[in-house]
């Protein structure tokens, strides 16, 4: 390189700061010194003036001294060159066309743009090369083209010796955030432009990373549900949270003024005040439990962990305070509750057991006890499988896996166990699955109800009802059970099928009335609760009309309001009862109409029957004058 530079000194991390003078480097005026030197030796070998070989003398030291600076401007180049390559920063050198001519190694790694890439190239190409998309614009780069010959012809803009930070896109796409400086040197009547570029991106990234952090730990630090303290060992407070300050009904500022021994309820403060570094000392950062007083004087058990803060915040301490308030009124709450689970248990009429998840049993009450006839020691020595019925025992086993399985978690089922004395108790068993923290088994709780009574008066229930079902079904008379309100029939014997011709499923999709001649007389009759109905007109299938005579017994069925009706067909009786009527009529005919006095008696002798031509012998006027006289009194009369 030839032509005149600025002299210029590395700068640690930033580029060059340039002095402003100029010095020839030339090297042409080397030679041109040579030439003169030799023209002097020359003139002192001939028989000059006095006075000249003393001009010559300060000639020779004057070109010695200028040849001395000349062979120093001559080295200026290769020392730019040497500083641009050494640089801790990107250095790149652009000529008066705007064209780099250097483009050291620390501006490749930067850029991502090896030297052979932009050496020759336009500056303002390769920028808006590497700009962000966003300003990577044909406008963007004649603008650029425009600045940069302006300031080669110039050498002056207020942008000059400024540091302005903007990113660099390089060609993998990747960024990196630079500082970018421009300096402006005199050369060969023009100027050449010195671009610096410093990678702050590390230093960018980590200041956002640290503010972050800080933004993520006063978050926390605030939105913590504990009230927090930051401390140090001589009490003072340094910073508190928002709960700290609901815990303790103080303001921030408030808080700030006071020392760690003012938050102490009296009964429990610390004579030397060196409450911190008591803390720390005797608690190690494990949780203890404490009694701070409120800004009103009320008190409040705490929990407290005390922590010794490392690094930039050594020396201070962070205090956690948790109100555990609820959790001591919890725990009251526990104790009362276990103390009732105790007198609920061991105090109780039914009998109740904890069980294991292998069947063993855990704990048992004295109902329990008394119900199977062995002690309590007795029972925990034993599963529920060894008093099982052995016909119960598959039962048990099934409902047992099935709530393990988690199918269900309660489940309520009869069963029989083996008492002591070798007899049978009938129980329902009602077992609940108990699990425990995580959600895993962990034990049963079962009651146990004994019901042999009942289940003894079952049994002679259903022997009962099976006696009724068979007579039930062998009675010739249609059987009905009716229900009282709806009049639907809810139940019927075979012989109501034969007689109405309907079968068992018709008839039990009917009503009463769909069966009666006379619907309306047989709904007043069900409203009246008529246990007895001599005459009701009904018919069957095929339309036939026919009278029944009908029995009722109101009762409850299966807990609804009932009647069962035995009726029976009274066609043959109500035929054979006409014909009797019939002949009665015609026997009356003749007595009335008989000239002879006649006279029906029984044997006692008491007139029954008596017609007008006996009336009229025995001086009377209506037969009801003889009627239920005696006639053995009448003759003696």
């Amino acid at each position: 390189m030839s032509g005149p530079w600025h002299v210029c000194a590395a700068r640690p991390a930033r580029g060059y700061d340039c002095a402003p003078t100029t010095i020839m480097t030339d090297e042409r005026l080397l030679s041109q010194l040579e030439a003169t030197r030799r023209l002097i030796d020359l003139a002192r070998t001939r028989d000059p003036a006095p006075t000249v070989p003393a001009l010559i003398d300060q000639l020779q030291v004057a070109l010695d001294d200028l040849a001395h600076t000349a062979a120093i401007a001559a080295e200026q180049p290769r020392l730019f060159q040497t500083l641009v390559a050494r640089s801790f920063d990107g250095v790149a050198v652009v000529d008066q066309r705007g064209v780099i001519i250097e483009w050291n190694r620390v501006q490749e790694v930067i850029t991502g743009l090896p030297q052979h890439a932009a050496l020759g190239r336009y500056i303002w190409d390769v920028q808006h090369q590497l700009a962000v998309p966003e300003r990577r614009t044909e406008a963007a780069r004649d603008a650029l083209r425009a600045f940069i010959l302006r300031l080669l012809n110039t050498g002056q803009s207020p942008e000059l010796d400024e540091d302005h930070e903007r990113v660099v896109v390089r060609p993998d796409g990747s960024r990196r955030t630079v500082i970018s400086r421009l300096t402006v040197l005199p050369a060969g009547g023009g100027h050449i432009i010195v671009s610096t570029l410093h990678d702050v991106t590390d230093e960018r990234t980590l200041a956002t990373e640290l503010r972050q952090s800080e933004a993520r730990y006063r978050t926390l630090f605030e939105q913590a549900n504990d009230a927090l303290f930051l401390e140090n060992e001589q009490d003072e407070i340094i910073d508190v949270n928002r709960r700290a300050c609901e815990l303790l009904g103080y303001t921030r500022e408030e808080l700030l003024k006071l020392h760690v021994s003012d938050l102490q309820a009296p009964e429990t403060r610390v004579a030397d005040g060196h409450v911190v570094a008591r803390e720390l000392h005797l608690y190690k950062g494990q949780p203890f439990e404490a009694l701070d007083i409120r800004r009103d004087g009320t008190r409040v058990p705490v929990d407290i962990t005390v922590t010794r803060l490392t690094g930039r915040d050594e020396g201070l301490v962070l205090t956690a305070v948790r109100d555990i308030t609820e959790r001591r009124r919890a725990d009251e709450s526990l104790r009362e509750s276990e103390q009732q689970f105790r007198l609920a248990f061991d105090d109780a009429a039914v009998a109740k057991a904890l069980v294991s998840m292998d069947g063993r049993f855990l704990r048992v009450n004295p109902a329990l006890c008394r119900m199977l006839g062995y002690t309590a020691a007795e029972l925990l020595t034993r599963t529920f499988r060894d008093l099982t019925h052995p016909d119960d025992l598959t039962l048990s086993n099934d409902i047992f896996e099935r709530v393990i399985k988690g199918e269900v978690d309660t489940a309520t089922f009869e069963k029989r166990y083996r008492r002591a004395d070798g007899s049978t108790a009938w129980v329902i068993v009602n077992s609940s699955l108990i699990r425990d923290a995580r959600g895993r088994p962990d034990y049963f709780i079962s009651e146990m109800q004994d019901v042999t009574e009942r289940k003894q008066t079952e049994l002679a229930l259903q022997e009962s009802e099976e006696k009724y079902r068979q007579l039930f079904e062998l009675e010739s008379d249609a059987i009905f059970v009716i229900d009282n309100e709806t009049g639907e029939i809810l139940e019927v014997n075979p012989a109501a099928s034969v007689m109405y011709g309907f079968s068992h499923e018709e008839l039990l999709r009917m009503r009463n009335t769909d069966l009666s001649a006379e619907p309306d007389r047989t709904r007043q009759a069900m409203a009246q609760r008529q246990s007895v109905i001599p005459v009701r007109w009904h018919h069957d299938r095929a339309g036939r009309v026919f009278p029944v005579e009908i029995m009722a017994s109101f009762f409850t069925w299966h807990g609804r309001p009932a009647h069962l009706a035995a009726i029976r067909d009274i066609t043959d009786r109500w035929r054979a009862e006409n014909q009797l009527r019939e002949s009665e009529q015609r026997y009356r005919a003749v007595i009335d109409t008989s000239p002879d006095g006649i006279l029906l008696i029984d044997l006692t002798g008491v007139v029954l029957v008596a017609n007008q031509r006996a009336v009229r012998l025995g001086g009377r006027s209506d037969p009801a004058d003889l009627i239920g006289q005696n006639v053995f009194a009448l003759v003696a009369a």
